[in-house]
């Protein structure tokens, strides 16, 4: 049976030991340094992509903002389902100017909707609840798809698109969008809609289903250094894409 000399073992033991050191040395520079990346998204079967229920982290690309993602994976607090009697409830779809990772959760314009609405004298003093369905990226498709099948079970009295023209119709259409991660609404002759789901079948969902993919989304959610390096890959990425 072959064994490792003392020496080599040793050298070994020392170059794992510094290797560790060094690494909590860059991921605690980063964080007092306030670098952060954090991804709050994961695979949804019916819209592609959603918020992950209670990712966290600290948003910096553009804006400076905590953001927590409720159970439901709504940016925002946490609502009941069951809507109280005499409420204005109000439900409000979108992309990212409606997420709005950007500033404090309180400053979306949901949350000052709502606390404008609260003082309003028409409410006559009733309890007002404005619920934030917006997803970054998301076109009309997918938020005519969130409405379906994740609005309509809060009840709401009222809803509300936030409609962005510089690229809302281009989300819709596959052709201009190029994008084979989300769901398209297919016209069809008598004049329905069908919804091309085709991207459940691509390599990239189907490994963002995998146990592996999940033991990642939790790793990139603490380690400031993967968020840094998916970052700096996803940047190398876009530069030979560029030069293709």
């Amino acid at each position: 049976m072959l064994t490792m000399p003392p020496s080599r073992r040793s050298r070994w033991i020392a170059l794992l030991v510094s290797t560790a050191v060094s690494l909590l040395i860059a991921e605690a520079g980063l964080r007092i340094a306030g670098v952060s990346n954090p991804n709050f998204y994961g695979p949804d079967p019916v819209r592609g992509w959603a918020l992950r229920p209670e990712a966290h982290g600290r948003w910096t690309k553009e804006g400076d903002a905590e953001v927590r993602i409720n159970r439901d994976g709504l940016r925002d607090d946490e609502h009941p389902v069951a809507r109280p009697a005499g409420e204005v409830r109000i439900a409000v779809l979108g992309d990212s100017c409606v997420e709005a990772l950007q500033v404090p959760a309180e400053a979306t314009f949901s949350a000052i909707l709502e606390q404008e609405l609260a003082r309003c004298p028409a409410v006559g003093g009733r309890r007002v609840e404005v619920l934030n369905f917006g997803v970054s990226g998301y076109g009309t498709a997918q938020e005519l798809l969130t409405l379906q099948h994740q609005v309509w079970k809060y009840d709401p009295g009222l809803v509300l698109l936030a409609f962005y023209s510089g690229n809302d119709v281009r989300n819709n259409w596959r052709p201009l969008e190029l994008d084979p991660m989300r769901p398209y609404l297919m016209p069809q002759p008598d004049g329905s809609l069908t919804v091309d789901d085709s991207f459940l079948q691509t390599e990239g969902y189907r490994f963002r289903q995998t146990g592996v993919a999940r033991l990642l989304y939790g790793a990139f959610d603490h380690s400031r250094l993967l968020q840094l390096a998916k970052q700096a890959k996803t940047a190398a990425d876009g530069l030979v894409g560029a030069w293709r």
